[in-house]
C-alpha cells in the first residue's frame, strides 16, 4: 500500500450555533488519511462522525463552522475555502460522498440522466459517450440489464438497487477519496452484505481511498484497514483493524465490541452501554466517557487523558494506559474475541 498521506486533519474543532447556544460537535481532532486505505469512523449516533467528514467537502450546515484547526488535501488547505465556486473543484471531483439514504436520488429524473449529468460534468464526455459510461457503471455496480434499465425512474428500483445507483453516481465523479456515510443502514442484512462486498471490490479496482462511517463494528471487520473510534466529538482510540478488534484499550471500545450481536448468547441479554453521551453544549471535564464507564477512576472525572501510544499504529485516550493505573482484564464478553468471531463467521 502506498503510505502517502492524502488528507490531514490538524487539531480540527467544529461549532454550531443552536438557539443562541454554542454546541461544540468536534473537539481537537487530528488524523492522517493514507492513500489507498479504508478508514472506518465508528461510534454511536451523535459522536461527530458525519460532521467531521463534512469539513472535507464544505458541507457543514449554515450554522456550523470550523473554528479551529485545518484540513489539508494534497497540499491544499480546505478549511481556507470560503465559496461554493471554490468547492466545486473538490466536492465530487476529488472527494465524493455516498449517503445512507438512497432517496437522495431525484424522483422525477431518470436514473440514466442522473448518472450521465455527472459523467458529462466531471469526465468531460459527450452525451452519447456519457451514456455508454453510465451503462457500464450501472453494470459494474450490479444492475442487471443496465441498457434497458437506463431510462427507468428511481421508484422502479428497490432500496438496494437505488443504493447501487448512488454508488455509481459517486464513481462517475472519479474521486480520489470516497466517503461512505452509513451506506447500508437502511438496508436488510442480505443487501447490506452485497453493498459492502461491492464497495470493497470497487475500491480495489479503482484504488480510491475510502472513509467508511458506521456505528456497526461488525461492518468494520469486513472492510476496514484502520479504525478511528469516536465519542463526544473526539477520536478516543485509533489503530489497525486487528488492533482495535483483538487488543482494544479504551473502555468505550470495549463496550462497542461487547455490543456485537455475534457475541450474544441465547441465555443472556445482549449488552448495551448504560447512560447517554454528554451534552455538547457544555464544557466536558475529564474523560467524556467517565459517567458511563464502570472502570472509571477519580482522575477520569477531573482531567482529560492524553493519547497513549500502544504501538506505532495504535493509540488510545484513556487513563487506564497510564503506568500508575491498576491492571484490568477486558470484559468477559470480548475475551478471546478472535475465536468467538471465527465461530460466528466474523473477522479471522
Amino acid at each position: 500500500m502506498d503510505k502517502k498521506v492524502i488528507l490531514q486533519a490538524k487539531d480540527v474543532s467544529v461549532q454550531f450555533k443552536v438557539r443562541d447556544q454554542i454546541l461544540t460537535a468536534i473537539q481537537n481532532i487530528s488524523l492522517d488519511l493514507y492513500k489507498g486505505e479504508v478508514l472506518a469512523l465508528v461510534g454511536e449516533s451523535g459522536s461527530g462522525k458525519s460532521v467531521f467528514t463534512r469539513t472535507f467537502t464544505g458541507m457543514l450546515e449554515s450554522n456550523g463552522r470550523v473554528f479551529k484547526g485545518e484540513v489539508i488535501y494534497n497540499g491544499k488547505v480546505l478549511t481556507d475555502i470560503k465559496t461554493n465556486d471554490e468547492w466545486v473543484n473538490i466536492r465530487g471531483k476529488e472527494i465524493a460522498t455516498i449517503f445512507q439514504d438512497p432517496m437522495t436520488l431525484n424522483p422525477i429524473v431518470t436514473i440514466g440522466k442522473q448518472i450521465t449529468e455527472v459523467v458529462i460534468k466531471h469526465q468531460r464526455k459527450t452525451a452519447s459517450k456519457a451514456k455508454e459510461v453510465a451503462i457500464d457503471l450501472m453494470s459494474q455496480v450490479g444492475i442487471s440489464d443496465a441498457q434497458n434499465r437506463f431510462d427507468d425512474y428511481p421508484f422502479q428500483y428497490s432500496g438496494g438497487m437505488r443504493q447501487r445507483i448512488v454508488i455509481a453516481i459517486a464513481l462517475a465523479c472519479r474521486p480520489k477519496i470516497l466517503i461512505c456515510d452509513e451506506p447500508t443502514t437502511a438496508l436488510d442484512v442480505t443487501i447490506q452484505a452485497q453493498i459492502l462486498a461491492l464497495i470493497k471490490e470497487l475500491q480495489h479496482k479503482y484504488c480510491f481511498t475510502t472513509i467508511f462511517i458506521t456505528h456497526d463494528l461488525g461492518v468494520v471487520a469486513s472492510i476496514a484497514d484502520k479504525v478511528a473510534v469516536m465519542y463526544a466529538g473526539q477520536i478516543i482510540e485509533y489503530g489497525e483493524v486487528e488492533e482495535i478488534f483483538y487488543d482494544p484499550k479504551h473502555p468505550y471500545t470495549w463496550s462497542l465490541l461487547s455490543s456485537l450481536p455475534q457475541l450474544g448468547r441465547k441465555e443472556a441479554e445482549l449488552f448495551s452501554i448504560p447512560g447517554t453521551p454528554p451534552s455538547l453544549f457544555k464544557e466536558i471535564k475529564g474523560d467524556a466517557f467517565a459517567p458511563r464507564n464502570p472502570y472509571a477512576m477519580a482522575i477520569d472525572f477531573e482531567k482529560e487523558p492524553p493519547a497513549f501510544a500502544v504501538s506505532k499504529t495504535h493509540w488510545a485516550k484513556t487513563w487506564l494506559l497510564d503506568s500508575r493505573a491498576p491492571s484490568l482484564e477486558k470484559p468477559k464478553a470480548i475475551q478471546n474475541i478472535h475465536k468467538k468471531l471465527q465461530m460466528y463467521g466474523g473477522k479471522t
